[in-house]
């Protein structure tokens, strides 16, 4: 078979932003290091068996081996860490590609959008970060149309996320909360690299939830992501690790304005009783309003009624328990009910709707919803009235 003439330079490339050893690809391919090795120098050349075996596991198209330099990879504004921070981890493939693949959704869904007539939505940058986190708050609860007790009246944390989501898909905003890249469960979101994104726009508002993390902390993830939208301000966040911030970054504020949406300053006063422990106070706080102990301890420190040791040890706790439980990665299951929540209910709706109308074509509206044509018309056939 003759030699695929690949740039071993765009080889090596691939491998490092896969974020695997010369060692675990020759492993897949059957192949030595030395051969590896050799690839990457340009001293040799694989086979195309070979070269498309080694883009399906470096997972990249297999076009980008035979390129003379690295494409441009998509960006979005990291507040992962304070600016001027140097530890700031690398996004890993599996988040760039996300981030991709979430970038060429949301082009296609804005412009469709803009063809049906949706107006500019008023409250993305309605707000700046000199306001009051109650107002933005307040104003976000007003626009999901939740009243401040929804939460209380729920059975549990997954509950109250499906009610808030649903809201938010109602007034517009698009929601998707995965722990996949597209439907590959082979290619799980590292909660480590992010907890969430949004994208701020007036359009199509996006926000985004890893669904390998823990129920409480997608929760905050969802308000967080929420109060970036009400100050129109794009980016990707580690929003637990941002809970331990000064304040007066973008970030900080966003974490205070999620606290206050999810539990309102007054709340935490009227239910505090100095007859009980702090952390009794902080369990039943998070019990009745179906957040993390985090979450209640920060108000409870922000409002002087615990001191900051207490925090911080409630917090590593809940950083421990959290990173001890599975990762399911919203998906299992029945694929045709998990297919709108990774990808947003409009969204799905909108490309299954058009997929079968004829407006786009059945290939199209595949690539959209990362699955084989045929399952689109099964999903319609699933989701139609009997």
């Amino acid at each position: 078979m003759p030699a695929a003439l690949i740039n071993g330079t765009m080889l090596r490339w691939a491998r490092e932003r896969a974020g695997v050893s010369i060692e675990a690809v020759a492993e897949r391919l059957s192949k030595s290091p030395d051969d590896l090795a050799a690839w990457e120098r340009g001293d040799a050349k694989p086979t195309f068996r070979q070269a498309q075996a080694l883009a399906s596991a470096l997972h990249v198209p297999f076009g980008f081996l035979f390129l003379t330099e690295p494409p441009a990879e998509p960006r979005l504004p990291d507040f992962r860490r304070l600016s001027g921070e140097r530890d700031t981890p690398r996004f890993d493939a599996n988040t760039l590609d996300l981030i991709r693949d979430v970038l060429f959704k949301h082009d296609w869904y804005k412009q469709i959008l803009i063809e049906e007539g949706d107006e500019p939505l008023g409250f993305v940058g309605r707000f700046g970060t000199s306001d009051a986190p109650s107002a933005v708050a307040d104003d976000m609860r007003s626009v999901l149309g939740l009243m401040p007790d929804h939460a209380r009246r729920t059975k549990g944390q997954q509950e109250w996320l499906r009610d808030a989501v649903g809201a938010a898909e109602t007034a517009r905003i698009w929601v998707m909360k995965s722990g996949v890249v597209g439907n590959s469960t082979r290619r799980t979101l590292a909660v480590a690299a992010f907890r969430g994104f949004a994208i701020a726009d007036p359009i199509a508002p996006l926000v985004f939830v890893n669904g390998n993390d823990a129920t409480a902390a997608q929760i905050f993830t969802f308000a967080h992501e929420l109060a970036h939208i009400w100050l129109g301000s794009t980016g990707i966040s580690d929003v637990v690790s941002g809970l331990t911030r000064p304040r007066g970054d973008v970030e900080s504020f966003c974490n205070q304005v999620a606290a206050e949406f999810l539990l309102p300053s007054r709340i935490v006063v009227g239910e505090w009783s100095d007859r009980r422990s702090a952390s009794a106070n902080v369990d039943a706080l998070a019990t009745s309003w179906k957040v993390s102990r985090i979450v209640a301890a920060k108000k409870a420190l922000d409002l002087d009624l615990i001191e900051r040791a207490a925090f911080e040890s409630i917090y590593e706790q809940e950083r421990a328990r959290w990173a001890a439980l599975p990762k399911n990665g919203v998906g299992g299951g029945n694929f045709h009910a998990t297919l709108p929540v990774r990808f947003g209910r409009r969204f799905t709706e909108e490309v299954v709707r058009r997929a079968m109308s004829g407006d786009t074509l059945l290939r199209d509206a595949g690539a959209l919803l990362n699955t084989k044509p045929r399952t689109i018309v099964e999903h319609f056939r699933r989701a139609s009235p009997r």
